[in-house]
């Protein structure tokens, strides 16, 4: 409590000197997202993240998820060998608020970006470290805009999605499909055929993911990448319970116990922030808030949390 005291003591002396100075300052609007962002910076350091004073996050500590395999075993899907899954969800953590069938939700289509450009700069950052050039790429759920860097040759890239004119739309897909993953979790692809699979701000609406991770190691090569983005915004009504329910965190555990129930995925890596030009060196960092706040001025707002979660199949190539 000595500590939290002391911390809260300089959070206020901080903050008056942020006050006294706010006169001096001519933009002003910019000095209100400076100020945001100390806030931010600041209670994260006072407060434990998700769970409030002396609290947990309800899903466990980050990194040891509360997700894990029961005797219930998912059905098998096709051309997967004797790969066997466990269950990870229970049927009440899988519902979602709307219980249409998805393909009504989707049947318009949305030429819309659902991250802001802070989180898709990361994003296209993260593919251009770990997708390797001529790559044959697999886009799952995906729309118009695949976010891959526009200067890398890909061999092919093979899109997913749930709307025929998104897809359309895409320039970077060499061959596309629509398919609904809940309806029917497989990939239209041979063994071992792809080098990366990413998947961008859609899976947390994916009700059946053993199935689907069991479909995505069907397919990617020995040492291929998969990458599983996602933010804290959603179709709320669209998400599965145990993600609507969840924390940053919690999710990232979620997320992680997906690759850990399928033996041959490596020990999965999450993160968080992706180094982009313009940000300050690593020493005026202070622990990802000096970031924050340069990104925070530089894109006119507070940035969308970003979280990548990745693995390899088998082995990471060096």
């Amino acid at each position: 409590m000595a500590v939290v005291a002391v911390a809260q003591r300089e959070f206020q002396s901080l903050w008056r000197s942020i006050l006294s100075l706010s006169s001096n300052i001519v933009h002003a609007s910019r000095l209100r997202i400076v100020i945001i962002c100390c806030l931010l910076t600041c209670s994260s350091a006072i407060l434990p993240l998700g769970g409030g004073l002396g609290g947990r996050t309800p899903r466990g500590r980050w990194g040891r998820s509360k997700y894990r395999p029961t005797r219930r075993i998912c059905p098998p899907v096709r051309a997967a060998g004797d790969l066997q899954v466990q269950s990870l969800l229970t049927a009440q953590e899988r519902k979602k608020l709307d219980r249409d069938e998805d393909k009504y939700f989707y049947s318009l289509p949305r030429m819309v970006q659902h991250v802001d450009e802070s989180f898709l700069d990361q994003l296209t950052a993260l593919y251009r470290r770990v997708i390797p050039p001529n790559s044959h790429v697999l886009d799952l759920c995906t729309a118009f805009d695949s976010h891959l860097p526009l200067d890398v040759p890909y061999a092919s890239v093979t899109g997913q999605g749930m709307n025929e004119k998104e897809l359309e739309a895409n320039p970077r897909l060499t061959r596309w499909y629509v398919r609904d993953q809940n309806e029917n979790p497989t990939i239209d692809m041979p063994d071992r055929s792809v080098d990366a699979v990413v998947m961008c701000v859609s899976i947390q609406y994916m009700a059946r993911p053993e199935e689907l991770f069991q479909e995505i190691f069907r397919v990617l090569k020995p040492g291929g990448v998969v990458v599983i983005s996602f933010s804290n915004r959603m179709f709320y009504s669209k998400a599965i319970q145990a993600w609507r329910d969840g924390t940053d965190r919690s999710r990232a555990d979620l997320v992680s116990s997906y690759f850990t129930n399928i033996q041959g995925f490596t020990r999965p890596e999450v993160i968080t922030s992706v180094g982009l030009p313009g940000d300050p060196p690593e020493f005026l960092s202070f622990g990802g808030g000096g970031t924050q706040t340069a990104r925070a001025i530089r894109y006119g707002g507070v940035p969308d949390p970003f979280t990548a979660v990745i693995a390899y199949r088998n082995l990471k190539r060096v």
